[in-house]
């Protein structure tokens, strides 16, 4: 909950113009592997799949425009705080998770490196740093819930 108004916060104080052909090709790439994905989880046909997935575009646009807006802003935070992760960090976080997961952990350093995802966990890792940076100076305030209203009691005319 916490991330969720932090990130609000953000994104309402940081109004971004995003690069068209930036945001065109990042939309057009999600719409793809959302397609992909419901070939994959509901059996869907690559022609079914492809169609579900253009009806949700606006949706899965409006997504994308807040996820990179949002890693703009985290980028900068970490720049100017002094905040990006290093490559070897990444390279601990891609030897860690290959230990959970039973595999070669130097072999993938090298495929995070040869494959180019080494990048991405750079980058998670920057904002994590950031969202981390953030949280220690957020002032949150915990508040109750509001109740529900209570239903308007019928008249007896």
């Amino acid at each position: 909950q916490v991330d969720r108004e932090l990130e609000k916060y953000l994104l309402d104080k940081h109004e971004l113009e995003l690069p068209e052909r930036l945001l065109g090709k990042a939309i057009d790439r999600r719409v793809h592997e959302h397609a992909h994905r419901l070939m994959k989880e509901q059996g869907q046909s690559s022609e079914d799949g492809h169609a579900a997935a253009e009806e949700q575009r606006e949706a899965i646009a409006e997504a994308t425009r807040k996820g990179l807006a949002l890693a703009f802003v985290l980028d900068q935070i970490a720049r100017e705080n002094g905040l990006s992760a290093d490559v070897a960090a990444a390279e601990d976080q891609v030897r860690t998770l290959a230990m959970q997961q039973g595999s070669d952990p130097e072999a993938t350093v090298a495929a995070a490196h040869s494959e180019g995802w080494i990048g991405d966990v750079l980058e998670q890792l920057t904002h994590e740093n950031a969202r981390n940076w953030l949280r220690k100076r957020a002032d949150v305030t915990e508040t109750e819930p509001t109740p529900p209203a209570e239903p308007d009691e019928p008249s007896a005319d």
